[in-house]
């Protein structure tokens, strides 16, 4: 038997560090959602509220595609009355033909590609403007480059960023 949560009528909304102020209203483009799956197992939204909390997870940075997942969860938190943390929702890199770059939809494997080049070009993507001479660098500095320059504040509110070969 699964246990699913039974949606009350009310609009989820936060402000997004990245995307800025977003609204859901979960019982129209989600519906009552599975809590304890049939199988005997805590359901996703459930366990990754309260892992975050028992962590003391104050920020949270993922992927534009897991912006969905987020109203669920900050629902759960206001019923566990727990605190909801910060979300920031980056840009997920895309392939040529729109889709998100991952295992499941079988992309290039990244490691095939030049990894200097393939830092560069999502660091670019992510405005963080590395210079020229940085594309001589072994990918140790570029990286460490990378780190020292990365900030929210360049992130720009896309839902994705094309990438190809």
């Amino acid at each position: 038997m699964s246990l699913r949560i039974k949606l009350p009528q009310t609009t989820i909304s936060f402000i997004d560090t990245i995307q800025g102020e977003t609204e859901q209203q979960l019982i129209k483009q989600v519906g009552d959602f599975v809590m304890f799956r049939k199988d005997h197992v805590y359901a996703y939204h459930l366990a990754v509220v309260l892992d975050d909390h028992e962590q003391g997870i104050t920020e949270v940075l993922r992927g534009y595609d897991l912006l969905d997942s987020t109203y669920r969860q900050i629902l759960l938190q206001q019923l566990l009355k727990i605190q909801t943390p910060k979300y920031a929702h980056i840009p997920v890199i895309n392939g040529a033909d729109g889709a998100k770059l991952s295992k499941q939809t079988f992309a290039d494997d990244v490691s095939l590609l030049p990894i200097e080049q393939t830092l560069l070009r999502v660091f670019e993507h992510l405005n963080l403007k590395p210079p020229k001479e940085l594309s001589q660098s072994q990918p140790r500095e570029i990286l460490q480059w990378g780190i020292n320059h990365w900030s929210l504040d360049n992130i720009q509110a896309e839902t994705c960023i094309p990438f190809h070969h």
